[in-house]
């Protein structure tokens, strides 16, 4: 079971798709034709970084506490690219016979996604309140076999961790999690851990969202579930976006937002960071790409994770953006995220899109573009025969300015208007066909892909199921549409 809102099993289909991965370049022009760069030194980062403060007038934000400890020096003139790898125990591997039980539900054959429940056919795994438990099924009974502490607070009083998703794979588990900076109290000016037993129970109070310093995969040896052994915590810098597996490779996928003021002298202030246990290495400036004139200090980063054999992290990619959706299948990942923009005083959504190829758990940036209106969720996007398809909602808005008395003045937005859209892409995210206007006052309320269909519901007072061709990636058409009372969120 898919524990997301909407992922409903008993509606759940499966698509098989293939797509071909185009190699890197040194620029990668975006649907507007301004390139794309890779970073050319650190000091090219922090030039960036301080424009954007700069541009949206940040100068002085506390900072968040530093709790992992940076291995070796940085040249800021020249960087070497050295990067560790972080060795496992060998792993059994898969058994290669076909399962016989419940998988988690895809959205693409073959690909994992993570989830707080999950079954080898003999044992359950499972995410619970306090505690990831391995749970033995036998003939309709269950014992408990292992248990890990879902949270965990240092002594030091660093930092703190909290499971929340995970993946099995042969005789591997592979826990995610979120690693938090400590608070300090603002009555007592004493630090406290982010996450905590309340004083009248053992029960474990909220945590803060803001205050996640990385996203790591623990590594646990599970081939004798009685006696399972952490191997590993590899991750990366930021809160968690999402997470797929392909095989034994974990494709984990993170935003990594600048709180702090960077400091020139010190790249862990304003780049992200590699992490393995309690210690953490620089991102080297060749896995980094920026945008023509970033609006924001955020990136988007994204690693290939080896969880069988030695294990190690096999490859690094972030760029100075952000994103919130994530759709992948068995060779690209497509992250997008949203953004308004104000033309000729008429406001409207837009959705910016990175592709990044998977090869093996090598991640290489391709491309990036954008189209008009806002996705749903992941599956407002799929690929399929070389082509990419999105659905979006456009929310227009106009800007209206009021003048008062001397320089008074106020600026007022007015809703002008919603619609939904259909985009095909090349690999390149280059516009191929479209269709717009679909719909008009309606939100998209579900979206689904099948082979050369498409499907999607809009709603506003009734239900229309839209059916649309897209054999010809050129010339998208609505076949045909249905209302109904009430609206679908998932198909």
């Amino acid at each position: 079971p898919k524990h997301q809102a909407g992922r409903l099993i008993a509606l759940a289909a499966c698509i098989a798709l293939v797509t071909v991965a185009f190699p890197v370049s040194k620029f990668i022009s975006r649907d507007n034709n301004k390139p794309t760069r890779i970073a050319e030194d650190y000091s090219d980062i922090y030039s960036v970084i301080n424009n954007i403060y700069k541009a949206n007038n940040i100068f002085d934000i506390s900072g968040l506490f530093k709790s992992f400890t940076t291995k070796g020096e940085v040249n800021l003139a020249k960087d070497n690219g050295t990067k560790e790898n972080f060795s496992l125990a060998p792993t059994a591997g898969n058994q290669g016979n076909t399962p016989q039980y419940s998988n988690t539900n895809l959205q693409v054959a073959g690909v994992q996604e993570a989830d707080i429940i999950k079954t080898d056919g003999r044992y359950i795994y499972s995410v619970s309140n306090k505690h990831v438990y391995i749970v033995k099924a036998d003939e309709g009974k269950l014992s408990i076999v292992s248990k890990i502490e879902r949270h965990k607070n240092y002594q030091s009083g660093s930092r703190s961790e909290e499971a929340f998703e995970m993946y099995v794979t042969g005789d591997r588990l592979v826990v995610l999690k979120n690693i938090y900076n400590d608070v300090k109290s603002s009555s007592s000016g004493k630090t406290e851990p982010a996450i905590g037993k309340s004083k009248e129970s053992n029960d474990y109070y909220g945590y803060y969202f803001g205050n996640i310093k990385a996203t790591v995969a623990e590594i646990y040896d599970i081939t004798d579930r009685a006696n399972i052994k952490s191997q590993s915590s590899l991750g990366l810098s930021g809160s968690y976006v999402s997470s797929r597996m392909v095989g034994d490779m974990l494709y984990l996928v993170t935003n990594y937002t600048l709180y702090d003021k960077a400091d020139k002298g010190d790249p862990e202030t304003y780049v992200p960071s590699l992490y393995s246990g309690g210690d953490s290495t620089v991102m080297s400036t060749k896995d980094i790409c920026i945008y023509e004139n970033p609006k924001n200090a955020r990136y988007t980063v994204v690693a290939g994770i080896d969880t069988s054999g030695q294990g190690k992290v096999i490859s690094q990619k972030a760029v100075l953006g952000c994103g919130t959706s994530m759709y992948a299948n068995n060779n690209s990942i497509y992250i997008a995220t949203s953004e308004y923009v104000n033309e000729d005083n008429v406001s409207y959504n837009k959705t910016n899109i990175l592709r990044f190829s998977l090869d093996n758990g090598n991640v290489s940036y391709v491309a990036s573009g954008s189209v008009m209106g806002n996705i749903l969720n992941q599956f407002s996007m799929d690929e399929y025969n070389d082509v990419f398809r999105i659905v979006t909602t456009v929310n227009k808005y106009k800007t209206q300015t009021f003048f008062g008395n001397g320089n008074d003045t106020a600026i007022s937005s007015v809703k002008d208007g919603t619609s939904n859209c259909l985009y095909t892409l090349d690999l390149n995210l280059k516009q191929l066909g479209k269709i717009e206007d679909i719909a008009p006052n309606e939100h998209v309320y579900s979206v689904r892909f099948m082979g050369e269909i498409g499907y999607f519901v809009t709603f506003r007072q009734t239900d229309p199921l839209f059916s649309v061709d897209l054999s010809d990636a050129k010339n998208p058409k609505i076949l045909s549409e249905l209302k109904i009372p009430g609206f679908s969120e998932y198909l």
